[in-house]
């Protein structure tokens, strides 16, 4: 039975769904949920009216706290002569807070606002109506990216990602909070086929399906994780963007007519933003600003819940946006070039939709990110990689999130990669490393249950040890990320296995919370 839920606009509004991939296509259960107070699935527009000028940029932004310092900057969401986009860069800026995701599409089309709020993630799923003919819609310059916004909440039995098998998980789908999912259940060798899927029209109303306990886990927006802890006994964070902190960047459409018409004023208009973004880093008092303009312009009840917000976001500067857009040849990390393609195939795969979204290159204007790296230079580096204490007893023991094994083949004896097992640890598990920065990887290797248990366990520990030191060189980790256990022949001595068992001579990748 497909039943519906309606939720208010939550912590941000990222997408506001109306009846969109309710069919089952992923191969597990998909169910929409319906308003426990009535409705019919359709958001009315409680956006205000949009204020458009034809000598300004009329940008669309939402309530996300990572907007905050666009805001900040322009004295407010509408052109004003104090606005610095107008007193260092000479140009007009009108922002208008537009939350429901089906307004942002079409207010763009219909050339009411020039360019709107997405994801690199998302963007994949609907890549194939906007960026091709006749919309030509293009991704301009990344701005933040969520930080611990994004949260997978679980009811108390749920220990680990593996044990999401076949349970119901709340969910806004083909949105971040879908995203999430998928890259953490890819994390432990799982897709959306393994679970239960009930799209809602928005993670508040997958928090709502959850506190009232007709699902599992769901997947919603900070603060709302502590609504569902506080009403659900037992309940705990899974997961989050805390952890995978390098998945959910927002970006922002234009159409191609528009950025040719004004190239130069959307640099400025970025530049701008960027400058922002870093004086968070400088200045003291611009946290504090950025917070009193949320809660001046954007409906936020305090400075205290919008700094709190704020900790949730990573504001980008132009050292990460050269990083994230691949203007970096030397940048090990997760581009928006990857994550954009690797969910438009998840997506794909999961039945969301038809077909492959056109490439990368294709939808992303680099004209704009060249021009503003030749304005802003390349003084700033970018976040860079992330450092970790070294590993005590405590962190070797903590459970895992997830874990994924994979079989590596080695020469009898040997412990040496070869380019096929490089292959393998790239494909399955190279874009977790990359995403899940902030999380620790515990490297375990087996043996099946032959020969001498010391020498399979020397054996396993070094073969574990020579994977860390591929990812330590490869995706420019600091090693003590790295937890090397040599596990020997131990796994398959409890299961009861004797001889020789390939599924006993694996490596196993497992997600620590640092």
């Amino acid at each position: 039975m497909a039943l519906v839920l309606l939720g208010g606009i939550g912590y941000f509004g990222y997408r506001i769904f109306s009846g969109k991939g309710s069919a089952n296509t992923n191969g597990g259960s998909t169910e929409q949920v319906a308003d426990q107070n009535g409705g019919n699935g359709q958001e009315g527009d409680t956006s205000p009216s949009i204020v458009y000028s034809n000598n300004a940029i009329n940008v669309g932004i939402c309530t996300w706290p990572g907007y905050g310092t666009a805001v900040e900057y322009n004295h407010g969401l509408t052109a004003n002569d104090d606005s610095r986009f107008t007193t260092e860069f000479g140009i007009k800026v009108n922002l208008n807070v537009m939350d429901e995701f089906d307004v942002t599409r079409s207010a763009l089309l219909s050339n009411q606002i020039d360019m709107v709020w997405a994801t690199v993630d998302a963007f994949s799923s609907e890549a194939q109506d906007l960026a091709t003919a006749p919309n030509y819609v293009k991704v301009t310059i990344p701005t933040d990216c969520s930080d611990g916004g994004d949260v997978i909440v679980v009811t108390e039995e749920i220990k680990n990602v593996s044990d999401l098998r076949g349970k119901t998980i709340a969910l806004a789908a083909l949105s971040p909070s879908h995203s999430l999912l998928m890259n953490a259940l890819e994390a432990s060798g799982m897709t959306v086929r393994d679970v239960n899927i009930i799209e809602t029209n928005s993670p508040l109303a997958a928090t709502s399906a959850f506190t009232a306990g007709q699902v599992d886990a769901a997947v919603v927006w900070a603060p709302d994780d502590k609504t569902c802890l506080q009403q659900v006994r037992g309940s705990h964070v899974l997961t989050s963007t805390k952890i995978t902190s390098n998945l959910i960047y927002n970006v922002f459409l234009a159409k191609r007519d528009f950025i040719a018409a004004h190239h130069d004023d959307v640099v400025k208009f970025f530049q701008g933003w960027l400058t922002a973004n870093h004086e968070l880093k400088t200045d003291p008092s611009a946290r504090q600003r950025v917070a009193q303009a949320l809660v001046d312009n954007m409906g936020w009840t305090s400075t205290e819940d919008a700094l709190s917000a704020m900790n949730n976001v990573k504001f980008l500067t132009i050292g990460d946006v050269i990083n994230l857009t691949g203007l970096n040849q030397g940048f090990k990390g997760a581009t928006a070039s990857e994550i954009y393609t690797r969910f438009g195939a998840l997506y794909q795969g999961a039945g969301k939709i038809e077909k492959t979204p056109p490439s990368w290159n294709n939808v992303f204007d680099k004209s704009l990110v060249s021009d503003l790296v030749g304005v802003m230079g390349n003084s700033d580096k970018g976040e860079g990689r992330k450092e970790f204490t070294p590993v005590n007893s405590s962190i070797a023991n903590k459970p895992a999130i997830a874990s994924k094994a994979l079989s590596i083949n080695f020469a009898t004896g040997s412990y040496k990669l070869d380019n096929t097992a490089m292959n393998t640890i790239d494909r399955e598990f190279g874009f977790i490393v990359k995403t899940n920065r902030d999380a620790r990887i515990r490297v375990v290797g087996n043996t099946d249950n032959t020969g001498n248990a010391a020498k399979n366990k020397d054996l396993s520990f070094r073969r574990a040890n020579a994977v860390k030191e591929y990812l330590v060189k490869q995706y420019d980790s600091d090693p003590n990320r790295f937890i090397i256990i040599g596990n020997g022949s131990q796994a398959a001595i409890d299961a009861g296995v004797l001889g020789d068992s390939k599924e006993y001579r694996r490596t196993d990748f497992e997600l620590v919370e640092n």
